[in-house]
């Protein structure tokens, strides 16, 4: 009888979970490997783990994981957490993506910012700011600052009308 109503007991548990929430359980089969946060740090089952979507997103350290809860969109990256594919995430709120100080750490919209050539630059840190202080044209390069890579400019060709038109 015990055996019974045990089993009685799973088979309720599992019918409570809905068949969308089952196949998440079974699809999500890529493993992520960097923190979100710290690109270059690996993470592991038994790192800090947060959920964004009922989704585990797993952490190098605290401060990858209370930057993230602070600012989540600017560090969702299927590239980084293939777990979100099949996702539609939100839009990141932020072109840069990496500082130019540590090109390995993602920044958020909401860590410190500088003006460099009428540009907002986004910095991880306090530290960066000083280091970006010191000699901001070093760090400057377009490949990581994307708000600072020069648009192709545009030739308006002018028809053989508008030439003779001219005075």
């Amino acid at each position: 009888m015990k055996t019974g109503l045990l089993a009685l007991c799973v088979v309720v548990s599992w019918a409570d979970v809905s068949i969308a929430d089952r196949f998440v359980f079974t699809a999500r089969v890529e493993k992520q490997e960097y923190c979100p946060v710290y690109t270059s740090r690996r993470v592991f089952p038994g790192s800090r783990v947060e959920r964004y979507q009922g989704i585990k997103i797993y952490f190098s350290s605290d401060d990858a994981a209370r930057r993230f809860l602070r600012d989540t969109h600017s560090y969702l990256d299927k590239k980084t957490l293939p777990q979100l594919k099949g996702l539609n995430l939100p839009v990141r709120p932020l072109k840069q993506q990496f500082c130019p100080i540590n090109p390995t750490r993602r920044v958020s919209i909401l860590d410190p910012v500088v003006i460099y050539d009428h540009h907002q630059i986004h910095l991880f840190d306090q530290h960066s700011v000083r280091v970006w202080n010191r000699n901001p044209d070093k760090y400057a390069d377009p490949e990581i600052l994307v708000q600072l890579k020069k648009e192709p400019s545009v030739q308006s060709e002018t028809s053989e009308d508008d030439a003779t038109d001219s005075p």
